[in-house]
This record gives structure tokens, sequence and C-alpha cells, in this order.
């Protein structure tokens, strides 16, 4: 009787191991990361923008030259004092 009962509880122990070996698919191991590469393809306007070599057309050479000047003025020595003060008063 007490093997009987060993046996028993054996194969039901095997039973439950083996049973969670075996799983199905569901809809979210299904559509893992469809969500991302939607959204990443959502957002890409022009695909073949890579392979277009000629120049971008609609900066006037006035407003490109202010541009390129204060984006220059931002690393003088005068922007670096302004934002020490800056970093005294806060605290």
């Amino acid at each position: 009787m007490l093997i009987r009962c060993f046996i028993l509880i054996g194969s039901i122990a095997a039973l439950l191991i083996f049973s969670g070996c075996g799983t199905r698919e569901t809809m979210l191991s299904r559509n893992w990361g469809s969500s991302f590469e939607s959204a990443k393809q959502s957002q890409i306007l022009n695909p073949e923008a890579g392979r277009n070599l000629e120049p971008v057309v609609g900066l006037d050479d006035q407003a490109a030259e202010n541009n390129m000047e204060k984006y220059r003025q931002g690393f003088t020595d005068e922007t670096s004092n302004d934002l020490d003060v800056i970093i005294i008063k806060s605290r």
C-alpha cells in the first residue's frame, strides 16, 4: 500500500513538473515588440531621405549667417560667467 502511495505521489509530481514545460503561445508573446516597431515606422516620414544627396533648400544667406553667429556666441566666456551667476543664485 505504501509503494502505491509513493508511485501515485511521484506520478502526480512528475505530471505537474512536466506540464510547466509545455507552454502555449500567448497573445503577448506573439505580438512582442510590434508596438515599438509600429511606433518607429509611424515616425519615419521619408525612409529614402538618406539617399537624397541634393542640398537642403529654404534657408537664405542672411538667416544662415545670423544662426551661425548666434551659435558661435554661445561658446564665448561671457556666457559661462552668466551660468556661474545663475548657479550661485539658485543655492
